[in-house]
């Protein structure tokens, strides 16, 4: 029996630290994307992640987090 759940999270995601990086790896991360399950080579690198799809990550799930690393900031 579970005493407390976290808020749902993406716990993998792939980030970028500059913005203007994002155009740069967008070939990338629409190969991710566009990965199909029922394609054998995808499928392969799709189960070692243990994934059917990737997904864009949804971030809400890690406001908490943020809100904690804003208030450490400002002890500092």
């Amino acid at each position: 029996m579970a005493i407390w759940t976290s808020p749902e999270y993406c716990h993998c995601n792939f980030t970028v630290r500059v913005k203007d990086d994002e155009r740069r790896f967008a070939p990338w991360t629409n190969a991710l994307l566009d990965m199909d399950y029922n394609k054998p080579a995808d499928r392969k690198i799709l189960d070692m992640e243990g994934l059917k799809r990737w997904v864009r990550p949804r971030l809400h799930g890690y406001l908490p987090l943020f809100e904690a690393v804003n208030d450490l900031q400002f002890f500092r």
